[in-house]
């Protein structure tokens, strides 16, 4: 035999797989006419494989008798599975000069046709073939074609290969997840930093928006950094895994991949968990403190009547009575804005049109401000008031001053029995004196109007005032005296007109003046302000004389001319608003915030300074993932724990135990030592050879790996002459497919005998990969190597 030009004829490129196809008819071994003739003249031969063989075989129209035994030599390697296809599809065989449905009648009938002759396929053989494909699988086949087609392109897209490195790379995940948390942690301080400017929405939807926000960023917050961290931790295990040379228990990895906790960085991990439970807990109880404070926002510029006086009003009659009707259904807003000392108050127009049921009108205007301080409490000696049945409480001027637009005045008020609440001298009268500071200017008011379906308009509360750039509003009005707000409003002398129209009310109201009560009790309406729990409360004096004296200087502040209008600006609320909270739960909420961020950076370094990931770490993290692979090594090894079983130790402990015992590392298996790319294997010591960092180790799914091994198939029957499709019709991958389609893998263990002398020849076979030793009475004579076929 001539070993050298036949084994350079028979080489082609090494490929994945072998295939094995099958015929009716007796085929004899044919790597070349020549080798068969001198295999003939050997009274033994055989042909022998060094390492694992696949190959595949296509049928000749001929059959060629070669005394020849084939012999797969193992060398102790690992055992091959054998694939074949039923005898019941033997007649699927591929003639050159036949169509593939009566190829096996062909083969049976035409004996005399050289086995290695080169036919060419004519027109009409390839009408023949494309007539035995129905429209169907004609459908079929060009919509399976354009979907490989989308899927080539999809999945050659960089979109496509990014997220696909994604869900492989235990390395990318972590940093995509940090990336992830770390925009959730910014998030959180951007709303609370927000939040804590005191900023005005147009809408309560923003709240709610924020509400519902704060309350996903920190379950996204808590669920991210956890997966982070388990991450991580996974990653240690692997890497762990990599490095021991003795392997590790089978109970560090029969679990769940979030229960891992190796020793590495286990302190920060820690404190990474506890500042994201803090952190949910901070938003919870931030979410729930932060509340909407309606805000008042321009409305426009509306017909008004402005207050202004041109003549002295005349007052009513019984000017007490009215205040006392008018102040039993008002509050102090009514009449101004509580001081620590006093009240402000004022007057600026009366609104011409309602836009909505609740709005104020801003403008200049009359301001009025006043102090009222009460002492001096003692028991009285008057005759006239000792009768126990009187009710009423008496006002008694004793002295006033008036300078322009000031006004000062002494009062003494006598309580009757009880109706105070100086427990020792319940049953007697009591007097004190109080002393007022009244003062008028100008200022720029806010007063609110309500508004019914009827567009009947009413005078609500004061707002807000505005004095020489000071802000007061009924929020904040208490926290001024008023000596603070006199020196703001100065001394304007066009107003002392109003003033001496605010003294005669006064006089009117509070000299020689006795006030019945008219509520339930024995408290007048006019000085509701002074009392508590049904009597007038002595400490709250000057809280009564202020509510009445507000209610005087609005009763002269609504006397206004209303011959004159003019426009003014109208607020509203309509859904502006701003959003509240305290500032120690803002404070704490960025304080955690910051925190968590900064053990996260510090989890994040340490394990990119000490592992960072590789590709041999991301298959091995894939592997701890595999709750399959874990139960495998369990069957595997559970029949150590039957004589735990037998004696009744069913415990944890037990099984904890035998899993401590187990031993599972990773390896390369010895077939792939001369590859580029190579295999894992796990728990399977023997065949363990070692470990290189450097190489490239590759996984591949079933789908991927048939499709590989058809393309390889495809590949290397295009390569075989007899069977080259040379007609330029379209349907070549057609061709290819369906002669693919009926070839079957076949693996032989190392040092068994492929076919021997006298032995039928029904198959003809294709190497992928491998190598066959071709031997006569013992004696090598030849070596087919991948690319190679043979048969007949």
């Amino acid at each position: 035999m001539n070993k050298g030009s036949e084994i350079n004829q028979l080489k082609t490129q090494n490929t994945l797989n072998s295939v094995v196809a099958n015929s009716t008819n007796g085929d004899s071994l044919n790597p070349s006419r020549r080798a068969s003739s001198q295999s003939r003249n050997s009274s033994h031969s055989s042909i022998l494989v060094d390492h694992s063989l696949s190959i595949t075989r296509k049928v000749s129209n001929k059959r060629v008798s070669l005394p020849a035994e084939i012999i797969l030599n193992t060398n102790s390697a690992p055992p091959v599975p054998v694939l074949s296809i039923p005898q019941a599809q033997s007649h699927v065989s591929i003639s050159a000069n036949k169509s593939i449905d009566k190829l096996s009648k062909d083969t049976e009938t035409d004996d005399s046709a050289p086995s290695n002759s080169k036919k060419k396929l004519s027109k009409a053989d390839s009408s023949v073939i494309g007539s035995s494909l129905n429209l169907s699988t004609d459908f079929l086949g060009k919509l399976l074609k354009t979907q490989q087609h989308c899927l080539k392109v999809i999945t050659s897209t960089q979109i496509y290969l990014f997220f696909r490195e994604l869900t492989i790379s235990t390395k990318a995940q972590i940093y995509f997840l940090t990336i992830v948390h770390v925009f959730d942690l910014i998030i959180i301080v951007v709303l609370g930093t927000f939040i804590a400017k005191d900023l005005t929405l147009p809408s309560i939807g923003y709240y709610n928006l924020i509400h519902a926000i704060l309350s996903s960023l920190g379950k996204i917050s808590f669920t991210t950094g956890l997966a982070v961290t388990h991450l991580i931790c996974k990653e240690y295990v692997a890497r762990s895994f990599i490095k021991s040379s003795k392997g590790v228990p089978l109970l560090l990895i029969a679990a769940r991949s979030t229960k891992f906790n190796p020793s590495e960085g286990r302190t920060i991990r820690k404190l990474f968990f506890v500042s994201l439970i803090l952190l949910e807990v901070v938003i919870w109880a931030f979410i729930l403190k932060i509340q909407w404070i309606p805000v008042d926002t321009e409305l426009g510029e509306f017909g008004c009547i402005p207050a202004t006086y041109t003549s002295k009003p005349i007052l009513l009659n019984n000017v007490p009575g009215f205040l006392a009707g008018d102040a039993s259904l008002a509050t102090i807003y009514n009449y101004g804005l509580p001081l620590q000392d006093g009240l402000i108050g004022g007057w600026a127009a009366w609104p011409l049109s309602a836009p909505s049921t609740s709005f104020q009108v801003e403008g200049r205007g009359v301001v009025y401000a006043y102090a009222v301080t009460c002492g001096d409490l003692r028991l009285t000696t008057s005759a006239s008031i000792l009768n126990q049945n009187e009710t009423g409480i008496s006002f008694r001027l004793l002295r006033s001053e008036h300078w322009t637009d000031v006004y000062n005045a002494f009062v003494e008020v006598t309580f009757p029995p009880n109706t105070h609440n100086w427990a020792s001298y319940s049953n007697q009268s009591v007097q004190q004196r109080c002393v007022l500071k009244y003062i008028m200017g100008s200022g720029t008011i806010k007063f609110t109007f309500v508004s019914d379906e009827w567009e009947m308009v009413t005078g609500g509360q004061m707002d807000s005032i505005q004095l020489q750039g000071t802000i007061i509003t009924q929020n904040m009005a208490q926290q001024y005296f008023f000596d603070d707000v006199a020196n703001s409003m100065g001394s304007i002398m066009q107003y002392a007109n109003i003033v001496d129209w605010f003294i005669e009310a006064f006089i009117d109201c509070m000299n020689s003046t006795k006030y019945q009560p008219t509520q339930a009790g024995v408290i007048s309406s006019l000085f509701q302000w002074g009392q508590n729990g049904g009597v007038y409360d002595l400490n709250k004096t000057w809280q009564g004389i202020s509510g009445a004296i507000g209610s005087m200087s609005h009763y002269i502040l609504m006397q206004y001319n209303g011959s004159t209008s003019a426009t003014c600006l109208y607020y509203g609320t309509q859904g502006s608003g701003k959003i509240d909270v305290p500032s120690a739960f803002s404070q704490s909420l960025l304080g955690i915030t910051y925190a968590c961020f900064a053990i996260e950076i510090m989890q994040l370094l340490r394990w990119a300074l000490t592992s960072g990931g590789d590709p041999l770490t991301d298959l091995v993290c894939i592997v701890l993932n595999s709750p399959l692979l874990i139960l495998h090594h369990f069957r595997e090894t559970v029949t150590s724990m039957i004589p735990d079983i037998k004696n009744n130790d069913h415990s944890t402990r037990s099984i904890n135990n035998h899993l401590l015992k187990i031993m599972v590392r990773f390896g390369e298996d010895k077939r792939t030592r001369g590859e580029s790319v190579g295999t894992l294997i796990i728990s399977e010591p023997k065949k363990i050879v070692a470990m290189n960092e450097r190489r490239i180790y590759a996984t591949m799914s079933s789908s991927d790996r048939d499709r590989t091994k058809r393309l390889a198939c495809q590949n290397l029957i295009k390569k075989v002459p007899c069977l080259t499709y040379e007609v330029n019709d379209g349907k070549e991958d057609d061709y290819y497919s369906l002669v693919t389609s009926k070839l079957c893998d076949c693996f032989y263990r190392p040092g068994v005998a492929i076919i021997k002398q006298s032995e039928i020849g029904d198959k003809m076979y294709f190497l992928l990969n491998g190598k066959v030793k071709i031997s006569v009475n013992g004696q090598d004579v030849g070596n087919l190597t991948d690319g190679s076929f043979f048969g007949g």
